[in-house]
């Protein structure tokens, strides 16, 4: 708005506000509802590790990215959760981690 206001002032007398009000709308519009949505899978997932009985979900939580939390948003018992880990620890040491950190060596 500032760059478009000098713009206005030294360069293009009739150069129209409007667009960049609407574009600053739309980006305020475009990160609120990306911010619901990625708190919501947030959210699901807390939940989701609250059935399971997990302690310090949150940082549990903190240590995953946001597809990972998809994923355990979706399963359904503590044994698919376990398996979750499991297979993610192969490939990456963050999950190494979270099961000796949570003692989740069923």
């Amino acid at each position: 708005m500032f760059v478009a206001q000098l713009l206005k002032t030294y360069y293009f007398e009739n150069l129209s506000i409007l667009p960049f009000w609407i574009l600053t709308f739309g980006m305020f519009l475009f990160f609120g509802i990306r911010n619901h949505l990625s708190r919501r899978i947030f959210f699901k997932a807390e939940a989701k590790l609250n059935e399971f009985k997990i302690e310090n979900i949150r940082s549990l939580l903190f240590r995953c990215t946001a597809l990972e939390m998809q994923e355990i948003a979706k399963l359904r018992k503590r044994e698919d959760f376990i398996a979750f880990l499991k297979q993610k620890a192969e490939k990456d040491i963050r999950f190494q981690v979270i099961i000796r950190k949570w003692n989740l060596n069923e």
